[in-house]
C-alpha cells in the first residue's frame, strides 16, 4: 500500500521514482475507469417488464390508428377499385407484421441485453485477442487490464525478489490484480532506475500512454452513459415506428429507428474491441 515512507523512498531515486509513483496512481485510475466502463456496458436501463408496461399504454392509440387506416383503405377501394389491389394488400400485410413486432419487441430487447451481458461477462473479445480462458471477477477486470498495459512498459522477471523480503514480481502482480494496489510498483524503483536485474522501464512513454488511456476511458464512459439513455429512449418509442410500418409511405420511420437502435446497441462491442485492441497492440509493440 502507498505510505509516506514508500513515497519518500521512491522520490529518493529522482525522476524514476517520481514517474513510478505517478504511474501507480494513473494505472490505478485506469483500473477503476474500466470498472465503471463495464458497469455501464452491462447496464439495462429499462427492464422488459417496465418496457411492456410502457408499451401497453400505446395499445389503445395503436388500435385506433390501425382501424382508421383499414377503414381508410376500404373507403378508397370503394372510390377507386384499382387502388384496392395496389394498396390494401400492402396495408393488410404491414398490419400483420406490425402486430407481430409489437408482440415480440419486449422479448427482442430482453434477449439482446442478455446476449450483450453474456458476451461481456464471458470476456469473449478478450479471449479472441489474448487467448485467455480464465474469467476474473468484475472487480478484477480493470486491475488485470491496467496491469496488462503497464506490463508492456514495465518489464520485470517473474521470479525477481521485489523488495528483498522474498516477494516475487509474479506474486506482487497477483496481489495488485486482486487488490488494485498499483502504487506497490514503487518497490521496483532501485532496479528500474538503472534497468538492472532484468528490469526494463520506460517512464515517459508509460506515463503518456497511461494518461491517454485515462482520456479514452473517460470519453468511452461518457459515450456509454449516453448510450444507456438512448437505448431506453428507443425502447420507449418502439411502438411508434412499428406503427408507422403499417403505412407504406411512412415505412422509412421504422427503418431509421431500426438502424439507430442497432447502431447504438453495437457501440459497446465496438468500444470494447477498440480498447482491448489498443492493449493488445501495446503488448506486441513494447514487449
Amino acid at each position: 500500500m502507498l505510505t509516506l515512507n514508500v513515497i519518500f523512498d521512491a522520490l529518493d531515486y529522482g525522476v524514476t521514482g517520481l514517474f513510478l509513483l505517478i504511474d501507480g496512481i494513473i494505472y490505478w485510475a485506469i483500473s477503476k475507469l474500466f470498472g465503471v466502463f463495464y458497469s455501464l456496458a452491462s447496464n439495462e436501463f429499462i427492464s422488459s417488464e417496465v418496457y411492456t408496461a410502457i408499451a401497453e399504454k400505446f395499445q389503445v392509440i395503436i388500435g385506433v390508428v390501425m382501424l382508421f387506416f383499414i377503414a381508410s383503405a376500404l373507403l378508397k377501394s370503394i372510390v377507386d377499385p384499382d387502388n384496392l389491389n395496389k394498396n390494401t394488400s400492402k396495408i393488410v400485410k404491414n398490419v400483420l407484421v406490425a402486430v407481430i413486432l409489437l408482440g415480440i419487441a419486449p422479448a427482442i430487447f430482453k434477449y439482446a441485453f442478455k446476449l450483450q451481458n453474456t458476451v461481456i461477462e464471458s470476456h469473449v473479445i478478450e479471449t479472441l485477442l489474448f487467448g485467455k480462458q480464465d474469467t476474473p471477477s468484475v472487480e478484477q477486470i480493470g486491475n488485470e487490464t491496467a496491469m496488462n498495459v503497464l506490463s508492456a512498459f514495465l518489464v520485470v522477471p517473474d521470479n525477481l525478489d521485489v523488495d528483498g523480503s522474498g516477494l516475487t514480481w509474479s506474486e506482487m502482480k497477483e496481489n495488485i490484480i486482486i487488490g488494485g494496489y498499483f502504487q506497490d510498483i514503487t518497490a521496483l524503483v532501485e532496479s528500474a532506475k538503472d534497468n538492472i536485474n532484468g528490469v526494463s522501464y520506460t517512464p515517459f512513454i508509460t506515463t503518456a500512454c497511461g494518461i491517454f488511456l485515462v482520456y479514452v476511458l473517460v470519453s468511452f464512459c461518457i459515450d456509454l452513459g449516453i448510450r444507456v439513455f438512448k437505448l431506453a429512449f428507443y425502447q420507449i418509442i418502439a411502438p411508434i415506428p412499428i406503427l408507422m410500418y403499417i403505412i407504406p409511405e411512412k415505412k422509412s420511420v421504422f427503418d431509421n429507428w431500426l438502424k439507430a437502435t442497432m447502431a447504438t446497441y453495437l457501440e459497446v462491442f465496438i468500444r470494447l474491441f477498440v480498447m482491448f485492441g489498443v492493449v493488445f497492440l501495446a503488448q506486441v509493440i513494447f514487449a
